[in-house]
């Protein structure tokens, strides 16, 4: 503390006077810290929730197939359920690593305010969330390549289109997460109107591509011949709707996160909108 008797000497008191090291930090209340760290965990929650709930749809829709591929006895049963077990299987988890490595990032750039600053490690975050996302990407686009082989055994002509719309999923969904966290990158750096547009733009192309797949994949099975084919009509429908919506919910989630980091974050490097700089905004303008 201030040696105060300086003072009444006449003297000023030296730097090692203003020591307030035994002082306790006021600067915040813990009902504050309580209260971010409650709406934090709750926006995490979310997300895992909505990831939780994506893999399932899949399964469902997976299981409803592999049914009926079984109560007909169909020679290929084991080898389509092995390619649904590992799509789901190997997607949720790597979206879990994804998703981990994306929370870790954030905090990298806009650390808690009620962190100490010795506690933050920023590291290699952003390589390894880069990292995460190729390899979910990857790893479900190959898990929907072998998926699509197990359609092209047989050689008809129905299953050999439903293969090659399963192969540009597949496609799509490599590119997807490494684009999307390639954004959100650029957006943390610089959250400008630009780059907020280009990762709703991401989203959206994302949703259309897999959305038309899946549509167009249901018509097939409502022209097939076969009872296993029009017994899948209606679980490709429901799965097509209801990964349309959890897709967007998933996007607003990881949104909704970003912007309470952006905007209860004490970090230097936030970027303020100037008058030199047109398209610079305030985190809560654009990501709502």
């Amino acid at each position: 503390m201030v040696n105060y008797e300086n003072f009444s000497n006449g003297e000023n008191p030296s730097a090692s006077d203003w020591d307030m090291s035994d002082v306790e930090d006021f600067s915040y209340s813990e009902e504050e810290k309580r209260s971010y760290d409650i709406q934090e965990r709750a926006l995490k929650e979310n997300l895992e929730t909505l990831a939780s709930e994506r893999a399932g749809y899949i399964f469902d829709a997976g299981d409803e197939f592999v049914k009926n591929l079984r109560q007909n006895e169909h020679p290929f049963t084991k080898r389509i359920e092995g390619n649904i077990d590992d799509l789901v299987t190997m997607r949720e988890d790597n979206n879990r690593n994804t998703l981990n490595a994306f929370y870790d990032y954030v905090d990298s750039i806009y650390p808690s305010p009620y962190q100490k600053p010795e506690d933050r490690k920023p590291g290699d975050a952003e390589g390894d969330y880069r990292l995460k996302s190729v390899i979910e990407g990857q790893t479900t686009g190959d898990n929907l390549d072998e998926l699509a082989k197990s359609f092209s055994i047989d050689g008809s002509e129905r299953d050999l289109h439903i293969a090659a719309i399963l192969r540009n999923m597949g496609k799509e969904t490599d590119m997807y997460p490494n684009e999307l966290s390639n954004a959100i990158i650029e957006y943390t750096k610089d959250p400008s109107q630009n780059n907020r547009a280009n990762l709703t733009r991401i989203q959206s192309d994302h949703d259309k591509v897999m959305s038309k797949s899946l549509f167009n994949i249901a018509e097939i099975f409502s022209g097939s011949q076969t009872k296993i084919g029009k017994n899948m009509f209606d679980p490709t429908v429901e799965l097509m709707t209801m990964l349309a919506q959890s897709s967007n919910e998933y996007f607003d989630g990881l949104m909704a996160y970003l912007k309470f980091k952006m905007e209860n974050s004490d970090a230097k490097n936030v970027v303020k909108p100037t008058k030199n700089n047109e398209n610079q905004i305030l985190p809560d303008v654009f990501l709502q």
